[in-house]
């Protein structure tokens, strides 16, 4: 008897899909996540040709394009598990994905940024239901001797979007119309969504569950506790000062609205996140260490392109193709490295492993200057793609195999709310060293060191994972 009972438990699955439709169900939720990927990437290449047409004046608001989505997906993310509950997953994914394709749409037909912004919220909704049910489903639908492997097309998903997204998104803006975009991540994700409604079978949802309480007051305690102190991250050096009352103010009814959401949580009989969960050691570690590992890379790759222009003094083709090599590497190892952890299910030495390929790599990059051999840059750059093609499945595969069936819903999602707080600290951690140490030659390699030191606390604290499952995932 282990931490969740029976072993033979990881091998049953929640919800029966036939052998030949598995895989076009996976495929589905995957197309559906790259519509949605698609457009975060390609927004930059998009953003000259954009504000020039939509004739923006007011630069404060730009970054709200990029952050107010992930702000709206950290707070939904957790309310995810608890209401396809009583409604069902595949449910609130066809719903997620729906509200995906129609902010798409309304973005298409924006005239002013404001407009735009507000699409983009929209997609934040989309997003937390999406990623929170759609990992959630792959966990039900294989068992967990197949979990890793599936869940690796996620890394590859993330991948081509990256390459793909700046790549078509440039084509189409110098010679065609940057709407364009637009079209093509709407027909992605209205093919995802059929593929989906299709394969999987129809929810089976209990009168229990229908019945169950709502957290309505743990949910309004946590998002407006994530609104608050995750605001900060977005509006903090741009409309106030980093070190201000406002920021510290800000923060601190973040933090009441966060210790009243624990006490909530405490005595709620249908908790949006139980704080039973933390129970499970390989859940709190992988929460931890996700979020972790997501602000050190962060801190590397938003800045990356920036350092090699900037402090390397190499062409932006060079920077973009550094950065697109780094990509490629992880979309290629991604899968490979599921069929490893499938095949033996040693997921702790992988986990380990990310973090050295983020930490090394960091503090190399710190050390370069324009007499840096570009071969050299080159395969330094290029090896953090080993850490992302580790992390983008590794955490959500673990926690899915060290929690019982009936909460993989709820350990997915925390993983998903992880790599979101991470992203959001990872941007006002990296704002804060720009705007403090405003010579690019001493704030973007402390950027760098910066993220090492991240890297290498999470790798300590994976020592402390319990690989309690690993037998059952290599049957």
């Amino acid at each position: 008897m282990n931490e969740i009972g029976n072993n033979s438990v990881l091998e049953n699955v929640n919800i029966e899909v036939k052998a030949s439709l598995r895989a076009l169900v996976a495929i589905g939720i995957f197309i559906c996540m790259l519509s949605n990927n698609f457009i975060g990437t390609a927004f930059g290449t998009a953003l000259p040709k954009m504000l020039e047409s939509l004739a923006v004046t007011q630069m404060n608001f730009i970054g709200l394009l990029f952050t107010l989505s992930i702000l709206v997906t950290a707070v939904f993310t957790p309310m995810a598990a608890n209401i396809s509950k009583r409604i069902g997953r595949k449910k609130l994914f066809l719903i997620g994905s729906i509200i995906n394709v129609i902010s798409i749409i309304l973005m298409y037909f924006s005239s002013t940024l404001f407009t735009m912004i507000a699409s983009r919220g929209l997609q934040g909704f989309g997003s937390a239901f999406i990623f929170a049910t759609g990992l959630s489903l792959i966990g039900d639908v294989f068992p967990a001797s197949q979990r890793a492997k599936w869940l690796s097309g996620y890394g590859v998903i993330t991948s081509v979007g990256s390459l793909g997204g700046p790549l078509i998104a440039g084509l189409l803006v110098d010679y065609y119309n940057w709407r364009s975009i637009f079209l093509i991540a709407i027909l992605v994700g209205l093919i995802g969504t059929f593929m989906v409604s299709y394969s999987l079978p129809k929810d089976i949802v209990t009168n229990e569950d229908v019945k169950s309480k709502f957290d309505y007051l743990g949910s309004l305690t946590f998002g407006l506790s994530l609104a608050f102190i995750l605001g900060v991250c977005i509006t903090g050096g741009t409309f106030f000062q980093w070190m201000s009352v406002t920021t510290f103010l800000l923060i601190g009814v973040g933090l009441i609205l966060l210790l009243a959401f624990i006490k909530i949580e405490k005595n709620s009989t249908s908790p949006i996140l139980p704080l039973e969960m933390f129970k499970y050691n390989v859940f709190t570690i992988c929460v931890i260490c996700v979020c972790l590992n997501t602000i050190a890379t962060m801190a590397v790759t938003t800045y990356l392109p920036y350092f090699i222009q900037a402090v390397m003094l190499k062409s932006a083709t060079v920077s973009g193709s550094m950065v697109a090599t780094l990509s490629l590497l992880s979309m290629i190892l991604g899968p490979i490295i599921g069929q490893i952890v499938a095949r033996t299910g040693k997921f702790k030495f992988m986990t380990i492993l990310a973090t050295v390929f983020v930490a090394v790599p960091s503090l190399v990059i710190s050390t370069f200057s324009p007499t840096t051999t570009l071969l050299y840059a080159w395969v330094v750059i290029a090896s953090i793609g080993i850490n992302s093609g580790i992390t983008q499945f590794i955490y959500t595969a673990a926690v899915q195999n060290g929690v019982p069936n009936n909460k993989i819903s709820l350990a997915t999602g925390g993983t998903q709310l992880g790599v979101v707080i991470g992203a959001m600290l990872g941007i006002a951690f990296t704002g804060i060293i720009m705007t403090s140490m405003p010579d690019l030659s001493i704030s973007l390699p402390f950027m760098f060191r910066f993220s090492a030191i991240v890297a290498i606390i999470g790798g300590i604290l994976l020592l402390f994972l319990k690989e309690s499952h690993q037998e059952v995932l290599s049957k």
